[in-house]
């Protein structure tokens, strides 16, 4: 599955000053058996210089089931917030 979008940019309202385009992109991918499920996404992406709660996030997670009683998941995530002091 893919997921795409367009959102005013985090801890903002789209009618506000402070709204920025910010992109979002995602894909999920699940295997036959589904014993195993890959999921990655990009949120929040823009040039990072504007507001005070600029968060930006990248994760890849991945979940695999064992049996009907044990699964485990993992993830990687990458937080990108850049703070300027002029601005708040």
């Amino acid at each position: 599955m893919v997921q795409f979008g367009v959102s005013g940019g985090h801890d903002v309202a789209l009618w506000t000053d402070d709204a920025k385009a910010s992109g979002i992109f995602c894909l999920n991918y699940s295997t036959a058996s589904n014993r195993d499920n890959f999921y990655g996404c990009a949120n929040g992406i823009n040039d990072g210089k504007y507001a005070y709660n600029n968060l930006q996030d990248y994760d890849f997670t991945w979940y695999h089931k064992f049996n009907s009683k044990m699964a485990q998941g993992a993830a990687l995530l990458r937080l990108k917030l850049e703070h300027d002091l002029s601005i708040g």
